[in-house]
């Protein structure tokens, strides 16, 4: 009987595993179109700062200057440093800026760290700042549409360095693997009963 209940928890353990799908999205400070993603109609996202050794990620931070100034003993809200802000263009032509709280930073590896740790401020459309309470940037994505993450130029056109993101799907159906692993579960669950019914 504990043969049969310890495979039943474990096959009700694996139905119920769903794998999320993650889209690392490195967005060049130097490409004004950016990047386009396909976001699908009715589907939950979250977005964060990759952090540095994420794979597939390609940057910490952008510098719209190109130099270094006017920071705080922190290294922090600097009159010109490093950034992570980043612009969706999405539904309806709405723009949705986000940004780590304190920037600009002193540098790349500090932005980015304060990126990956939160808090992370957020606008529509050019309006007013407000703060979004932690590092992740949560949503729900009503339409079908392809959104457009990019990272606002100057006229001068002399952006360095970029942004990496994680996109995740979490409303995602679960891999190959998972079904896998169910089956495998299913199969014990039958061959314990069947030993306990010889029994």
């Amino acid at each position: 009987m504990n043969n049969l209940i310890r495979f039943s928890g474990l096959f009700a353990g694996l139905l119920f595993a769903t794998s999320s799908q993650a889209l690392v999205i490195n967005i060049n400070a130097a490409n004004a179109t950016g990047v386009t993603v396909a976001l699908e109609a009715n589907t939950d996202y979250t977005l964060t700062y990759a952090s540095g050794g994420t794979p597939g990620a390609t940057y910490l931070a952008w510098n719209p200057w190109g130099f270094v100034s006017g920071c705080d003993v922190n290294g922090t809200r600097c009159s010109n440093g490093f950034s992570e802000l980043f612009n969706i263009l999405g539904t309806g032509g709405n723009v949705y800026t986000y940004a780590a709280a304190r920037a600009p930073y002193v540098s790349a590896l500090l932005a980015n760290s304060d990126a990956v740790s939160g808090p992370i401020v957020a606008r529509l459309n050019g309006g007013p700042w407000s703060s979004l309470g932690s590092s992740v940037i949560s949503f729900r994505q009503i339409n079908a549409v392809d959104a457009v993450f990019f990272i606002p130029d100057t006229i001068y056109s002399d952006n360095t360095g970029g942004v990496s993101l994680i996109l995740t799907n979490v409303n995602s159906v679960p891999e190959p693997e998972s079904y896998a692993l169910t089956l495998v579960g299913l199969a014990l669950v039958g061959a314990a009963a069947r030993r306990r019914k010889s029994a």
